[in-house]
């Protein structure tokens, strides 16, 4: 919008030069018309109504170009301030952007951490899974045990020899007790 600027003071310099050059003609021609032809006063006035008439055409064409100065300018200007309200809608673009990139990496953060949770949930699941497991075996262990332990006493009763202990039937009864105690422990640990 410069150039327009430029543009204009160099269309009024050269209006200036083509005013004061009409008038330098109008000047000469009347004189002229004086001294060579001796035109009549009536022939003068008509040669100097047309030169008035090219000035004011030169007045109206300068006053013409000035109003579409003025009409660049504000065009101008408002092309500055849309400039300037797009500028300012693209920021709060940027802005909502920037926000919403944030909230996804807060929802991010929060999934992974979800996800170290569950692993570590799933890893105490499964150790509790193991620990169940190695229950159920120690009962078992136990519950035969306990089965071949009422066995025996029964077979005692039955000899009618309760007291009466051999040594293979005690290092069997103390095996046995043994591995009752260890299972017990064992489904204790997993009871905690």
């Amino acid at each position: 919008m410069s150039g327009a600027v430029i543009d204009h003071a160099e269309e009024n310099q050269r209006l200036r030069r083509q005013i004061e050059s009409l008038h330098l003609e109008l000047h000469a021609q009347r004189e002229l018309f004086r001294s060579i032809f001796g035109m009549e006063n009536a022939d003068l006035q008509l040669e100097n109504q047309n030169l008035k008439g090219q000035l004011q055409q030169a007045f109206e064409d300068k006053r013409r170009f000035n109003e579409l100065v003025e009409e660049m300018e504000e065009e101008k200007q408002k092309m500055i301030l849309d400039h300037s309200e797009e500028m300012k809608k693209a920021q709060e673009r940027i802005k909502f952007f920037k926000e919403e990139v944030q909230e996804l990496q807060e929802t991010i953060d929060d999934l992974d951490g979800d996800m170290e949770r569950v692993m570590r949930l799933e890893a105490v699941w499964k150790s509790e899974e193991q620990d169940l497991k190695e229950s159920r075996e120690a009962v078992k262990v136990l519950e035969k045990n306990v089965r071949g332990a009422r066995a025996w006493i029964e077979q005692q009763r039955r000899d009618g020899a309760a007291d009466a202990t051999d040594d293979t039937s005690d290092t069997d009864a103390s095996d046995s007790s043994v591995s009752s105690e260890d299972a017990s422990q064992r489904h204790r640990r997993h009871l905690r």
